[in-house]
């Protein structure tokens, strides 16, 4: 019987994959949204207009999850604070993700958000915890005693060759981000705090 629900009957649409993944079909209207909720461009912050529930009119809204996005519950479905944000403010859901410039996932300011495709998205992200130069695409080789830079585009490594100096090291990967992911290079923008 489980098998046959499973081919006849179409996936709840809460679990249709959108921009990003493991995220509700994004059903709710701007106009709902704007009823709803009021948005503050310059503090990032999400306000219910009036009572509901456990809910109070003027009150921020939103919850913080594990990974640092602020969640907010509307009709009964789950949506990222800043995707309820650039709804609010541009009138439809952005067509895949929504990039936070200075990498603060919970800065949800509108100078902050802007759209991105998965790659765009996936330069402006944090050095690896792995990382020991502090500099993405940087590394020490012992072999060589010398430093070694390279860049990943599109799933394929390029190397940017080898140096004596550290800071010789930085500069060509970040010439190279900067032709490669111009202005979603994460050296680029806002600074991180």
């Amino acid at each position: 019987m489980s098998a046959l629900w499973r081919d006849t009957i179409a996936p709840p649409k809460h679990y249709i994959r959108t921009g990003e993944a493991s995220m509700p079909n994004d059903q709710l209207t701007a106009e709902r949204a704007r009823a709803l909720l009021a948005y503050d461009p310059e503090t990032g912050e999400l306000r219910w207009r009036a009572s509901r529930g456990s809910a109070r009119a003027g009150r921020v809204t939103g919850c913080r999850r594990q990974d640092g996005y602020l969640l907010v519950g509307v009709d009964g479905q789950i949506y990222r604070a800043h995707r309820l944000a650039w709804l609010i403010v541009h009138g439809s859901w952005p067509v895949e993700h929504i990039d936070h410039r200075n990498g603060i996932r919970d800065d949800n300011r509108l100078a902050n958000l802007r759209e991105a495709s998965r790659a765009d998205n996936s330069y402006n992200r944090r050095v690896s915890k792995l990382n020991t130069s502090g500099v993405t695409g940087v590394c020490w080789r012992s072999e060589t005693s010398s430093w070694f830079a390279q860049i990943k585009v599109k799933g394929r490594t390029y190397s940017l060759g080898l140096y004596d100096n550290f800071d010789d090291a930085v500069a060509a990967r970040r010439a190279a981000a900067d032709r490669v992911q111009g202005e979603f290079a994460p050296h680029l923008g806002v600074d991180r705090e």
